[in-house]
This record gives structure tokens, C-alpha cells and sequence, in this order.
């Protein structure tokens, strides 16, 4: 219970000092190592801060997370939202109203 407390607290610092991707990436990773090569924190704990080191490097690393996040999510949209209209795509062919 106490790995899990300070893996949350950890957490909560990071989002408090809104740290970036690599820092926070180091930080999870430096917390995993910790975890792993000691006693202090069980299995289930030692395996989500795991997780969340390699969730934070694919979104540090800018190659991995166009690939696994950015693309899917761009091909998701596309096909879910409507295509867009003749006015929404080319709004500079419009003629300007004249004011009278």
C-alpha cells in the first residue's frame, strides 16, 4: 500500500509542477528502477509504474507517439466526423458581401 501511495504522490508533484513529458518520463523511470530493485513496493505496484514509464516515453518520443497516438487518433476523426462543404474548405474563394 505504501508503493502505491508514493507512486500517487509522485504523480500528483509532477501534475502539480506541470512537468513536461521528459522529465516526467525520468522521474517514472527513476521511481520503476527504485521499485524493482527493492522490497518496498509489491508486484501490481511495481508493474503500473512500469506501465506508465513506457506510456510516458512513447509520448515523449515524438516518431513513437505519431505512430502509435497521433495517426490513429487523426484516421479515427476522419472518419467519424462529416466531410467538410465547399464554403468550410476553401473560404477565400468566397466573394466578400459588399456593405451598402
Amino acid at each position: 500500500m505504501t508503493g502505491f501511495l508514493v507512486l500517487f504522490v509522485i504523480l500528483v508533484c509532477l501534475a502539480y509542477r506541470r512537468a513536461n513529458l521528459p522529465i516526467t518520463s525520468v522521474t517514472l523511470l527513476a521511481t520503476s528502477l527504485l521499485f524493482s530493485g527493492s522490497d518496498f513496493a509489491g508486484p501490481t505496484v511495481t508493474l503500473l509504474a512500469w506501465i506508465l514509464t513506457l506510456g510516458t516515453a512513447i509520448l515523449a518520443y515524438q516518431p513513437l507517439r505519431r505512430t502509435f497516438v497521433s495517426d490513429p487518433a487523426l484516421t479515427w476523426f476522419r472518419k467519424v466526423l462529416p466531410s467538410l462543404s465547399q464554403t468550410e474548405k476553401a473560404p477565400e474563394l468566397r466573394k466578400p458581401r459588399s456593405v451598402v
